[in-house]
């Protein structure tokens, strides 16, 4: 039984790895909703896609130029995810994080590192996933696990799937605190 755990664990890992790849490939962070839509359509079919996409909407929000358009996204890909989120107390602190420790996010992008001060750009992140796996207790729902250059392990964000799509529906230690750039 453990063997094919070990298989299915690996398998997925590897699908997960490929998307991921293929995924960067589309580097331009989305410029509109049309876009954005257009992307989550294709995308958001896989777990990996839905979570570049929440990755994306993230690094818009950051941008004050864009920020109207990552809350959009953010609204769109979080599963239940408030209109009012930036006053909603349950919120506070990921929102906080978002817009002042900037280089947490940063982090999960490939070639990120406290020696160069989390540089990453956001147009061009490949995310540090070591894994991807269905729940083997809850039908419907998925786990991703990125690797923080900032923290010495992978942190997990829960997904679940709405119709033929995934959304992000649990994030909560994906935003706490790394080590101090040097």
């Amino acid at each position: 039984m453990n063997s094919i755990k070990r298989i299915l664990t690996t398998t997925a890992l590897v699908i997960g790895m490929t998307c991921g790849l293929a995924m960067n490939a589309q580097a331009k962070l989305p410029a509109d909703m049309e876009e954005y839509q257009a992307r989550f359509e294709k995308d958001a079919k896989t777990p990996e896609g839905a979570v570049k996409l929440w990755m994306d909407a993230l690094f818009l929000y950051q941008n004050p130029a864009t920020r109207s358009l990552g809350s959009q996204m953010m609204m769109s890909i979080i599963d239940g995810f408030p209109d009012d989120f930036e006053r909603n107390s349950a919120h506070r602190m990921f929102v906080e994080r978002l817009k002042t420790e900037q280089q947490i996010f940063r982090s999960y992008c490939a070639g990120s590192a406290p020696e160069n001060n989390y540089k990453a750009d956001p147009d061009n992140c490949d995310l540090m996933i070591t894994k991807s796996l269905e729940s083997p207790y809850e039908e419907g729902v998925w786990t991703i696990y990125i690797q923080s250059s900032g923290s010495d392990s992978a942190r997990q964000v829960k997904l679940i799937k709405r119709g033929d799509h995934w959304k992000v529906t649990n994030y909560a230690n994906f935003y706490q605190k790394i080590r101090p750039a040097k």
